[in-house]
């Protein structure tokens, strides 16, 4: 999370969404300085400044899952950045041992599509988003530049700079190429809750029939606890109590 005093401005970093190059714009140019720890959520910022927070402007980033699923295929696919085969970094808190079966797999041939159904049977969720339905602007990663621009203006600056393109991702399709017709059922269920609750849509080609309400209301009801135990627990993820985070850590080498 980063704040610019100066235009009393606060981002909010979800992973996965253009957060590392809006960090280095607003610290490299607006005096911007870190806050908390870099993917805390919206409550733990609203439990830190509290009433202080209604003369701020708050903004954070959102994106598709059908780019994210993609990115994070073909991030697995070319080892980006030796992240899932140098040692220290495959001990990291976020490379959970899930994600490195994913990447065995991956590298000994798993196609997206058989990738998509083996992982991703449950309703697709984000929790570093929790609370960010309360911002004063909700950016689009497929429109950043132009929503940055907004959020710099509405602070006062005249002529916002360009946001770099960073951690490019190698081999990336389009989203028609990367999603056989086979799968997009498949897809639309799981990801279509999330969609729906932040305004996205599949492409038109795909022709699909909305989830099953059974997945709508999983998927609400599991969005619901969430927002509960962010906002009133202090539950976050990575940001949890310290008893939380133990708990979390003994569970993990049994739950993957």
């Amino acid at each position: 999370m980063v704040i610019c005093e100066d235009y009393n401005l606060i981002f909010v970093e979800v992973p996965n969404t253009g957060c590392t190059a809006i960090n280095r714009v607003l610290t490299q140019h607006y005096g911007g300085r870190s806050i908390l720890h870099k993917h805390a959520v919206y409550y733990e910022l609203k439990r830190e400044f509290g009433r202080k927070l209604k003369g701020m402007t708050v903004f954070a980033t959102v994106r598709s899952p059908l780019e994210v699923m993609m990115t994070q295929f073909q991030k697995m696919t070319y080892d980006h950045r030796n992240r899932f085969s140098e040692p220290e970094r495959r001990q990291a808190w976020s490379l959970t041992p899930k994600h490195r079966k994913m990447f065995n797999d991956i590298q000994s041939g798993l196609t997206f599509s058989d990738y998509l159904q083996k992982y991703f049977q449950r309703e697709y969720h984000n929790f570093y988003l929790l609370g960010c339905q309360h911002v004063d602007f909700l950016l689009r990663h497929e429109s950043l530049q132009e929503g940055f621009e907004q959020v710099m203006r509405h602070v006062g600056v005249a002529s916002p700079v360009t946001i770099p393109h960073t951690n490019k991702t190698e081999g990336k399709k389009t989203i028609s190429e990367a999603y056989a017709p086979d799968v997009r059922r498949h897809v639309a269920d799981v990801f279509g809750p999330f969609m729906e609750k932040w305004g996205y849509t599949f492409p038109p080609e795909w022709s699909v029939a909305r989830p099953s309400l059974s997945r709508r209301l999983r998927f609400k009801a599991i969005e619901s606890a969430a927002e509960f135990a962010s906002s009133t627990l202090g539950v976050s993820p990575n940001g949890s109590p310290r008893w939380i985070q133990a708990v979390r850590d003994g569970i993990r080498p049994i739950t993957g």
